[in-house]
């Protein structure tokens, strides 16, 4: 397993709630937790690539709340929930919409109304309804851009009629 380089910005989230006690020892979560995560992903037929593995080690099941200017929020990687409420079918139709491959939904933020999904090069983005957006290259740039609100590309794939 890889180490990741946190930024300060995810430390202090990290550290608010109570994941870490100082901005040192950051650790990944139990590996039975990420295992099962990760076996989860693969029962239903998912390809997780090496980046998004070493990201589930640290943050599979773990809700974060973090405040920025529109007020709290959180994050959360509850495999079980995001693959209840995104089955493949539905992940597999918005790939096609979306023109991405091999898409694995891995967290929900902004009260539960978008996904964070990566795809086969860990770009990494949110979607809700038509809407998607690219919040960074890889897991922990866009956790980071999440925490302020920062998108780096907007799409909106709205049909037209």
């Amino acid at each position: 397993m890889e180490m990741i380089e946190f930024t300060n910005r995810i430390r202090k989230v990290l550290k608010q709630n109570y994941i870490i006690q100082n901005c040192d020892d950051i650790i990944p979560v139990n590996y039975k937790t990420s295992e099962k995560s990760i076996d989860l992903y693969k029962k239903n037929n998912y390809s997780i690539t090496p980046n998004l593995s070493n990201f589930l080690n640290y943050f599979a099941n773990v809700r974060l709340t973090f405040i920025d200017d529109e007020g709290a929020d959180e994050i959360h990687f509850n495999t079980k929930k995001i693959l209840r409420l995104y089955p493949k079918h539905f992940v597999d139709a918005m790939q096609k919409d979306f023109s991405l491959k091999n898409i694995v939904p891995f967290a929900l933020v902004y009260t539960e109304h978008m996904v964070i999904f990566s795809d086969e090069n860990d770009w990494t983005f949110g979607a809700y309804d038509n809407f998607v957006a690219l919040f960074g290259y890889n897991q922990i740039e866009a956790l980071d851009n999440i925490l302020i609100r920062k998108t780096l590309k907007e799409f909106d794939f709205g049909f037209k009629k």
